[in-house]
């Protein structure tokens, strides 16, 4: 590995995760190339298991998704995506979350929206924008300003655009309650 390819090498393997997870990044959009792009990446993937076990665990059920490299029984795949997120990976929790919103079962509909907040909430809290926003957009329907804005407040502070957006709107909404 020539280049800077070399450097986040040697950096991703002294422990560095940021530099582990460019390099991953590099070798799977083929910006960084070698003979084994595939072993490489699983190999740096098991290095950041020792410092970043629930990230590794999401990469993992990410390169599940794209077919990349690694592979398991057919649904095995959410399995990964489940431990990373009981391991507190907030992309995990917050895919996780959308997936619920998918499953079409009546029966189950109160307990998958509880478990999608809670899962949402706790993307939320690390830092995840995405989450914030559709928390600030679950909770504004449901008439929990003040739970809407700190939500979309959270999202702001992540860098989600969206979440500006929505606690405007909101701001808005609130200004007109009052106003009457």
């Amino acid at each position: 590995m020539a280049g800077y390819g070399g450097v986040y090498c040697i950096a991703a393997y002294n422990g560095d995760y940021k530099a582990n997870l460019r390099l991953q990044w590099l070798l799977e959009t083929g910006r960084v190339v070698v003979k084994k792009p595939q072993t490489e990446v699983y190999y740096l993937n098991k290095e950041l298991e020792k410092t970043l076990p629930a990230t590794a665990m999401y990469k993992l059920y990410y390169h599940l998704e794209g077919g990349y490299g690694v592979k398991t029984v057919k649904g095995g795949k959410l399995a990964y995506l489940r431990r990373a997120a009981d391991m507190g990976s907030r992309d995990a929790q917050y895919e996780l979350g959308q997936g619920l919103a998918l499953i079409n079962d009546k029966n189950s509909l109160r307990f998958r929206l509880d478990l999608r907040e809670q899962l949402f909430q706790c993307a939320t809290a690390q830092g995840q924008g995405k989450a914030a926003k559709w928390l600030g957009i679950y909770y504004g329907s449901d008439k929990k300003y003040k739970e809407a804005i700190q939500a979309y407040h959270q999202g702001v502070k992540a860098g989600n655009r969206q979440s500006a957006i929505g606690n405007r709107h909101l701001g808005y909404i609130l200004l007109l309650i009052l106003m009457q």
